[in-house]
């Protein structure tokens, strides 16, 4: 973090860097000064305020919580679906289609695709449903809409590319619903609790 601070004080900008309470930031740099700024605790130091989110609101504080990551995950099992429709329609798919799986180097180019197509309005809007950016900045943000067309935090229209490509493999009564698909992980553990040694 003294690095992060040196690199700020020599550009001369003042910067804020917010985190959430995961143990994996905690954090003690030397000549940091601790205060308390609005009822956040905060970390001081010449050019930037590290400022620690209370606990368990890192869900709603969190842009990547307020869309990001289900826009990625469903422009991601989009490109999953189609790839099954793609070998399910060559006959190369087999017999069960529960039991196929991605090829790891297509999951690291689907994910890294599904990340670089999110736009900027889509991580501003993000960042807006957080409640975290000050009213006045409404202004400057004229084309975020909190309330625009998103499904659980991923963009509809996404959402209905996802249920068109699902409908495609006519799974019939066993079809999993687009939406159930896209949050079928959500809840794994993403971290593993980091313990001193005694």
């Amino acid at each position: 973090m003294e690095e992060v601070n040196a690199g700020f004080f020599i550009e001369g900008r003042q910067v804020v860097i917010l985190l959430d309470n995961a143990s994996s930031h905690a954090l003690n740099p030397q000549r940091a000064i601790e205060e308390e700024l609005l009822g956040f605790k905060t970390l001081k130091m010449s050019n930037v305020r590290l400022i620690f989110l209370p606990p368990n609101t890192t869900c709603f504080t969190q842009p990547l919580d307020q869309g990001i990551i289900a826009t990625v995950k469903t422009r991601y099992r989009k490109k999953w679906v189609e790839e099954l429709i793609a070998l399910w329609e060559t006959g190369s798919l087999g017999a069960r289609l529960s039991s196929a799986k991605p090829k790891w180097r297509d999951t690291v180019v689907w994910l890294a695709e599904a990340w670089s197509s999110v736009s900027a309005v889509t991580v501003q809007r993000c960042w807006w449903r957080t409640g975290c950016l000050p009213a006045t900045w409404a202004s400057l943000l004229p084309h975020v809409n909190a309330t625009a067309q998103y499904a659980r935090g991923a963009d509809a229209a996404d959402m209905n590319d996802l249920v068109a490509a699902i409908s495609r493999l006519a799974l019939g009564p066993r079809a999993m619903r687009a939406l159930d698909f896209v949050t079928a992980d959500d809840g794994q553990p993403t971290t593993d609790l980091i313990e001193t040694a005694a």
